[in-house]
């Protein structure tokens, strides 16, 4: 399921959140990179995570931040099905509406990939709540 959310007088792409399950699989790599800003959420499941140059263990309750043009994939899932929520966020987004609320250094660091910075994080119990209800929300709005 993905719902998409657009601005209501340009119609300009703001962003999407969907939810995706995988099975098991080995070496089968599909990389691929897109123009948004990507938060992607382990739900359910394992596997091998690549983003740009590194490998990561990805497990429940991990959260991937994928920059704009950065190359990804999950080519080994180690368990029986893998369930994730991606949201995928706009540049236009970003740069008309989140700067009202995040510095410029903060929003050039979530698009620049000449920036360092952490883009594997574990969910705490209050984040994982707040996933879980923007999943509510998603799968009650699809029904």
């Amino acid at each position: 399921m993905k719902r998409s959310f657009y601005e209501e007088t340009s119609h300009n792409f703001l962003f999407s959140m969907y939810t995706s399950s995988k099975k098991n699989k080995f070496n089968r790599f599909r990389i691929h990179k897109h123009t948004e800003l990507e938060f992607g959420y382990i739900i359910k499941g394992s596997g091998i995570y690549i983003l740009a140059d590194l490998n990561y263990t990805a497990a429940d309750g991990d959260i991937f931040l994928v920059r704009p043009g950065e190359q990804h994939c999950i080519p080994t899932i180690t368990t029986p099905e893998l369930v994730s929520l991606t949201f995928q966020i706009s540049s236009y987004y970003l740069w008309n509406v989140c700067s009202d609320y995040i510095s410029y250094q903060k929003l050039r660091a979530l698009v620049s990939t000449s920036m360092p910075i952490t883009q594997r994080f574990h969910a705490d119990g209050e984040t994982k709540a707040v996933l879980s209800e923007l999943l509510s929300l998603l799968c009650d709005e699809s029904e």
